[in-house]
């Protein structure tokens, strides 16, 4: 406004009295400065109602944006609250996977321990059998050496081999059933291991697939450790060794085959010519024809027993040595996975934690 009057003094002192007859032009002209005066006080008026709708339109807008982000605030913190607690119950699967791969370690090692004691086991019983078939043996020869005449009798003798029969049957048939529950047990211990495994590869994979659903990006790719799948070389290997084994059996079972051949052979020869010596014992005297005969009784009866416990031994020895072979066969093979994977394991295991580590510290440094 100071402005204004200053400007109205200069316009009034550049007219003299003597111009007066242009006082109705200045007049005029002031009129026309306070028209534009009202014009521009109205222009600021409406200037400044503007600038305070824009201003309170801002504002609000401001106060919207503030809402929004306090509430992303919020679920963040929220979504890193839980994010630290399922990476610490991630660490503690981890570890308890970890034990349970040491544990069926250790169990594995102990399994291969009990195959080899059993192995043991079986050959000391074979050799067991076979020396309680010899004193039997030498047991029967002695009772007959001590026996005359009047206390031999052929009732008595079959009595005493079916008493040393039944017991070498009990006996076998017990240690044979023990053997059985022994390998079942070997067996249900096996199926354990692989579905502990199992459940180990499930758990593992679940874990890499939660980790990168909750953006850790940097897992480390290495191969799924799935269930144990053979190469084409260790199929080949195996065939071949179930090749050979087959072979070496076949052979078996063919030398097997000729002895018993030959021991039936010398069995044939040896009762034709009992047959001969009871024709001539038909000549001797009744006592003495009656002793002869029984001792070839006997010595048939003894050879027959031998043969057939011999041969039930060798059945029960093989069906038995066949079990513990493919238990050794299962437990190597288990082995094998085990040992190859439980390296792979424990790195992988380690970086899972290391990642979780620095996702933690990253996300304390972001906070």
């Amino acid at each position: 406004m100071q402005e204004y009057y200053d400007q109205l003094r200069r316009i009034a002192s550049k007219f003299s009295r003597s111009s007066l007859r242009d006082k109705d032009d200045l007049s005029k002209s002031v009129l026309s400065l306070q028209s534009e005066k009202l014009e521009l006080e109205k222009q600021l008026i409406q200037n400044s109602q503007h600038r305070e709708g824009k201003v309170e339109v801002l504002r609000v807008q401001h106060q919207r944006e503030l809402v929004k982000l306090e509430d992303r605030i919020s679920k963040l913190t929220r979504e890193m609250k839980e994010g630290k607690e399922s990476f610490r119950e991630i660490q503690r699967k981890l570890a308890h996977q970890s034990a349970e791969l040491i544990s069926a370690n250790g169990e594995r090692h102990r399994l291969h321990e009990e195959n080899n004691n059993l192995d043991l086991r079986l050959k000391e019983l074979s050799a067991e059998y076979t020396n309680r078939l010899q004193q039997y043996i030498h047991d029967i020869a002695v009772f007959c050496g001590k026996a005359n005449e009047k206390q031999l009798s052929i009732e008595s003798l079959q009595a005493y081999i079916d008493v040393m029969v039944r017991q070498i049957r009990d006996s076998h048939e017990k240690k044979e059933e023990g053997l059985e529950n022994r390998l079942r047990e070997l067996k249900a211990t096996i199926r354990d291991m692989v579905q502990k495994h199992e459940s180990l590869s499930s758990a593992y994979r679940m874990l890499r697939y939660d980790m990168e659903s909750k953006g850790a990006r940097e897992v480390p790719q290495v191969d799924q450790p799935d269930l144990y799948v053979p190469s084409e070389s260790e199929l080949q290997m195996a065939q071949s060794r179930e090749i050979a084994k087959l072979t070496a059996d076949v052979r078996e079972l063919k030398q097997s085959n000729e002895d018993l051949k030959q021991k039936l052979a010398t069995n044939t020869s040896r009762f034709t010519s009992d047959e001969q010596q009871q024709d001539q014992q038909l000549l001797l005297p009744a006592g003495q024809a009656t002793v002869e005969m029984g001792w070839g009784y006997l010595r048939k009866q003894l050879r027959e027993f031998t043969l057939n416990t011999q041969q039930d031994l060798e059945s029960e020895r093989a069906s038995l040595m066949t079990r513990c072979i493919m238990a050794e066969e299962q437990l190597a093979r288990l082995q094998h996975y085990i040992d190859t994977n439980l390296k792979r394991y424990q790195e992988e295991i380690v970086r899972l934690r290391a990642l979780l580590g620095n996702t933690s510290t990253g996300a304390h440094t972001r906070r």
